[in-house]
């Protein structure tokens, strides 16, 4: 059985009769319905891959609107989920112009702002413990005098107060971007979205394979304010809808 078929019949299961009209990547498929609505279906990899994506797409992606896809029907068992399919492609290196990058990062700001920021309490630990794994991996390529500024920065960096998060994508990138006909940007790929700190999506970005430095406010002050966290205010199952 190719991943194909294993995903037609995981969306059979999940919308009834359909085909699959095309492979948009590894694990998602397009398919069409006997009446002619197309959604796209997609199986994750790990189990905390599809509830991460599942999540936000219940709590989260409504912040986007119609700027993101729906979330039609998820498979907890199969790790599959189905969603609306969006209109668009991915833009290639001719089309990360500015406009279409501060419409992406308006758009990352509303994820962000899909729930009010939390005190993120396991930070500082966290921080901790991925320091010491990799500077212990980079020992001999480091100097002492680089060993010595890491110090630094970490003591800094646990005196600080306790950071604010909220929702972040982690996969910010022009491939998880749709550009429709109209010039409109829709986002997808909700997979590594969690709560973490709104700058931990900019550096994912900025280290992305063909980032342009863009995304991250580089190239404008106002691309910037469109990734940074607004001041501090104040699970699944196997379901469907009734008709598909």
């Amino acid at each position: 059985m190719t991943f194909n078929t294993s995903l037609h019949q995981a969306a059979t299961k999940l919308l009834g009769s359909c085909e699959v009209t095309a492979a948009l990547a590894e694990g998602v498929v397009r398919v069409a319905t006997a009446s002619g609505k197309e959604f796209v279906v997609k199986r994750h990899l790990t189990q905390a891959l599809h509830e991460r994506e599942v999540h936000a797409y219940r709590q989260w992606t409504w912040a986007l609107g119609s700027s993101a896809p729906r979330l039609i029907a998820a498979d907890q068992q199969a790790m599959v989920i189905v969603t609306s399919a969006l209109a668009g492609s991915s833009p290639g290196p001719g089309d990360q112009t500015f406009p279409v990058h501060r419409q992406a990062g308006a758009l990352l700001r509303r994820f962000h702002d899909a729930e009010p920021p939390s005190d993120l309490a396991w930070f500082h630990g966290w921080l901790q413990d991925r320091a010491g794994h990799w500077t212990r991996r980079a020992a001999t390529l480091m100097s002492g005098t680089d060993a010595r500024i890491i110090e630094r920065h970490l003591a800094a960096l646990s005196r600080m107060g306790v950071p604010h998060g909220g929702p972040c994508h982690l996969d910010f990138q022009p491939r998880n971007w749709l550009i429709g006909t109209s010039g409109d940007i829709s986002l997808i790929d909700f997979e590594h979205a969690r709560i973490d700190m709104p700058a931990a999506t900019s550096s994912a970005s900025a280290f992305a394979p063909g980032h342009t430095g863009r995304a991250c406010g580089t190239r404008s002050s106002r691309v910037t304010d469109a990734l940074l966290p607004r001041p501090k205010s104040s699970s699944t199952g196997t379901w469907a809808p009734s008709t598909p």
